[in-house]
């Protein structure tokens, strides 16, 4: 059952692109919508690369297939449709070593998480390309990452015991050999187990825990692969397409929690065994008088005894993707956060190609003169990267993932001069519902009233936005609170919407008056999602739900995206910028503004935790500074 609702969001996805084409090709809105009753799906759905794929006389789409194959593709700079391998020259990564192409790629991750065949048309006997492999429903079992552990634990063992008993030469190609991850193993080491008479059982547990390391360095690269393939443009646009593959992450992500408690059991039962090894050997140089150090890097101009540990890199090859997962699985932070991140991260990463364990403060004093010098950003835009920057170093340090005994970034924030608080006056309030007031009345002549000078109208339908303006308006909620309100949570009855903790900064939920000028809006906003068939557990500011067009990009969750478009054409409209924030700002301006101000209640309108917070949201006019100077000193 639950493979055939899956199916049929695929086959009303095909469907609506179906319905788009035939709008984008007619005027006629009855012949249209008779078109879209008679569609089945048969011409699929644009796919990765923008191919069709799923429909009749194509390939089926295989979600962990492709994503896993597109993100490899990403990952190494290649065409995101490419079978060939990478170039050596181009290799700079993990993954261009491990696997020769990206189809390679693609079946190594679903041998671990499998994969599923998925067809578009409504009648499945339709859509029957491609063979038995292609056929709609056609599973591929994912097995985990113990049959991987196990074969590549016996082939290091197989290796290991060549190369100690002689029959190979600890060469830098032989060693090369051996499935290691992010761990090293020299001739020093192999020299080692050779003189320790108990090399038997040590080789078994090294060969166990170079596996371990091995195997953990797969997981995480293959998550990479899915994280990077789930930003194709085309896959980004099928929702159900990001959600097979989030449940296919998490799947992944309990995988490596299950290697991660393993090798902690490993650990806790024994020490590490490249350590033990070498440190056997130390005592056993010490008393037969030879003090020569053993390296676990060739490297002789930087000879050094490694700490290594399973799952752990080597700190001077960390990179910053590895460092900031790492951050965020331990964090486990909301999807904004973390795009809030990556973002501060990329800009830092265009500007230096120094890996973290480089970075000193010079290097960030460098960064901050570029910042506020050549790019001409503000204080404010400065001290928000180093934020979160800072954050991402002490995380390294404090997990002993990088070698810094102080965080390069501290000290390194500017002083901030007073923020302009950014209202919404009268004129600019009154230009703005004139003009969605004029596309309210075009709306309700022309019925469907989509297209505005031959391009799609973000503004349009005209009464969802306006509601959604006015609930801005009079309540003072933040854009994501916004998102994040139910059908459940509009109480018509007690005037009052239930603003849920997860859309909160500050993680508290609360509740806000719904006001007289309110009221109608959401009345009628109410009364349309009942209408579409919207549960009460449903996200109701969804443009999906009262937007055929749209409905196949927003089924059943919008994100900010549509939002931000929507202001963002306003605020082309009116010449001036419009956004939440600025009617946040307003609100809580104008409240402080009447004879009966009160922080307090203004601070519980505002959801904040402290009066500071409150407090930068108030903006005292020029006009109410000239009142009270009049009536003070004249």
């Amino acid at each position: 059952m639950a493979d055939y609702a899956y199916s049929n969001q695929w086959t009303q996805s095909a469907i609506g692109e179906e319905f788009k084409r035939v709008v984008a090709t007619t005027s006629d809105a009855v012949s249209a919508d008779n078109q879209l009753k008679t569609s089945t799906g048969k011409e699929g759905v644009r796919w990765i690369g923008g191919k069709k794929r799923g429909g009749i006389g194509q390939p089926a789409i295989k979600p962990t297939y492709d994503l896993a194959k597109a993100g490899f593709n990403i990952l190494n700079k290649q065409p995101i449709t490419s079978h060939h391998s990478v170039n050596e020259s181009a290799c700079k990564g993990s993954l261009c070593r491990r696997y020769k192409t990206s189809d390679e790629a693609a079946k190594a991750v679903v041998s671990v998480l499998g994969d599923r065949a998925i067809r578009t048309c409504s009648e499945t006997k339709e859509c029957h390309s491609g063979g038995e492999e292609n056929k709609s429903g056609t599973s591929a079992v994912g097995v985990g990452f113990s049959p991987m552990l196990e074969e590549t634990t016996q082939e290091n063992m197989a290796l290991l015991i060549k190369l100690v008993n002689g029959h190979l030469k600890p060469s830098s190609t032989n060693l090369a050999q051996l499935k290691t991850g992010d761990l090293a193993v020299s001739r020093g080491v192999i020299q080692a187990l050779k003189e320790d008479p108990d090399n038997v059982a040590l080789v078994q547990r090294l060969a166990g825990e170079l596996a371990m390391s091995d195997t953990v360095a797969t997981a995480f690269g293959m998550r990479r692969m899915l994280i990077a393939g789930q930003s194709e443009p085309h896959v980004a646009e099928h929702k159900i397409a990001l959600e097979e593959t989030d449940r296919r992450l998490a799947f992944l992500d309990r995988e490596i929690l299950a290697l991660k408690n393993e090798m902690e059991i490993r650990k806790a039962i024994s020490n590490n065994t490249l350590l033990m090894v070498l440190s056997r050997q130390e005592s056993r140089d010490a008393e037969n008088g030879v003090h020569q150090p053993i390296c676990i890097s060739d490297n002789s101009t930087h000879c050094r005894v490694l700490l290594i540990v399973v799952n752990e890199h080597v700190m001077d090859d960390i990179t910053f993707e590895f460092l900031i997962e790492q951050y965020f699985y331990y964090k486990l932070l909301r999807p904004t956060t973390m795009r809030s991140y990556r973002k501060v991260l990329r800009t830092f990463e265009e500007f230096t190609s120094l890996n973290p364990a480089q970075i000193d403060q010079l290097t960030v004093l460098q960064w901050r003169d570029l910042v506020l010098g050549d790019n001409k950003r503000s204080s404010r835009t400065w001290n928000n990267k180093v934020t979160h920057m800072r954050a991402l170093f002490n995380f390294g340090i404090e997990q002993e993932l990088l070698p810094h005994k102080k965080n390069p970034f501290n000290g390194t924030v500017v002083r901030a001069g007073a923020k302009k608080k950014k209202v919404l006056t009268k004129s600019q309030m009154d230009d703005m519902y004139r003009r969605m007031t004029h596309y309210l009345e075009l709306e309700e002549k022309q019925g469907y009233g989509y297209v505005c000078d031959g391009r799609k109208n973000a503004l349009y339908p005209a009464w969802f936005w306006m509601t959604a303006m006015n609930v801005f308006r009079y309540t003072a909620i933040r854009q994501g609170q916004l998102l994040h309100i139910r059908l459940g949570d509009i109480n018509l009855e007690e005037k009052w919407i239930h603003l849920c903790e997860e859309g909160a900064k500050n993680h508290r939920e609360h509740r806000v008056p719904i006001v007289s000028a309110l009221y109608p809006s959401l009345e009628n906003l109410v009364k349309e999602a009942q209408k579409v068939g919207v549960e009460l557990t449903d996200q109701v500011f969804n443009v999906g739900w009262f937007d055929l067009m749209k409905r196949k990009k927003h089924p059943k969750t919008m994100g900010e995206y549509p939002l931000r478009s929507f202001f963002k054409r306003l605020s082309a409209e009116c010449n001036f910028m419009v956004s939440p924030h600025r009617f946040r700002h307003t609100v809580a301006t104008h409240m402080m503004q009447s004879p009966e101000r009160n922080l307090y209640v203004v601070k519980r309108l505002l959801g904040h935790a402290s009066i500071t917070s409150t407090l930068e949201y108030i903006d005292e006019s020029v006009d109410n500074l000239r009142d009270i100077l009049e009536a003070e000193l004249m």
